[in-house]
């Protein structure tokens, strides 16, 4: 903690806009035992924009983002060119790369992307396209390379959120009416209800969270092994094929 407001006072008296290539910090954290996997690793999720920091909402409803990393045994400009192609093909999201490398992912809106969505719900592919954003980056120094792929979840949890503030809402209405037409002891229920619709906010973001993480892990181990995908209309008639009954 100490180092890390030195750090941060130095920087406030000596601002600049340089930054440490991965070498360097590489050889920095070597000084005090970090391996360069472990700074390979932490430099992706910094790139990719993870972000560690928890406040009351993620420690009470849930995370806002989701993420995924893996270790990379090719080289990081074909793993990022084939990131991009999942996100594209297999999510149906429109794609650009920043400046410095980092992928940036949202959905499509329109007609095709809704038929787009319908055909990968089907065929049980896609499943970012529910997100706000992903984002995803790469890292490597000599033979360690990581990628790292993350969504931000915070339009799902604030659909939770909404959905448990109608039922702790709806349980506070009919309490209230009760407690005026027949007994003030139904206004126990207030609170009640009020912890309810914090559970159903939490249990319907936990439910989102597993499945977003299970589409992430799924697209950031395709893209380890090489993988390419499958447009979702050859996949659907792939399907279609393969499930009809024969005579």
């Amino acid at each position: 903690m100490i180092l890390r407001r030195a750090t941060e006072v130095a920087h406030e008296r000596h601002p600049t806009d340089e930054h440490l290539a991965v070498k360097d910090l590489v050889a920095v954290a070597s000084e005090v035992g970090v391996s360069r996997s472990a700074v390979v690793t932490a430099v992706a999720e910094a790139r990719a924009g993870v972000d560690h920091r928890t406040g009351v909402i993620d420690r009470v409803v849930g995370p806002r983002q989701v993420w995924a990393i893996s270790q990379l045994p090719a080289d990081e400009s074909a793993a990022a060119e084939t990131m991009q192609l999942w996100l594209e093909v297999d999510h149906g999201l429109r794609t650009h790369v920043t400046g410095d490398g980092v992928i940036v992912a949202e959905p499509r809106s329109g007609f095709a992307a809704a038929v787009g969505r319908g055909l990968r719900s089907v065929s049980g592919t896609g499943g970012l396209d529910r997100v706000r954003r992903v984002q995803a980056a790469t890292a490597s120094v000599d033979r360690d390379r990581s990628v790292c792929l993350v969504a931000d979840v915070s339009n799902k949890r604030a659909e939770a959120i909404l959905g448990g503030t109608a039922v702790a809402g709806g349980t506070a209405v009919v309490a209230g009416l009760v407690g005026l037409l027949i007994s003030p002891v139904a206004l126990a229920a207030v609170p009640i209800g009020a912890a309810f619709g914090v559970i159903t906010a939490r249990t319907v973001h936990r439910y989102n969270v597993a499945e977003i993480t299970g589409r992430i892990e799924m697209t950031t181990e395709a893209v380890v092994r090489g993988q390419t995908p499958e447009h979702p209309v050859e996949r659907f008639v792939r399907t279609r094929i393969i499930r009809r009954p024969r005579r």
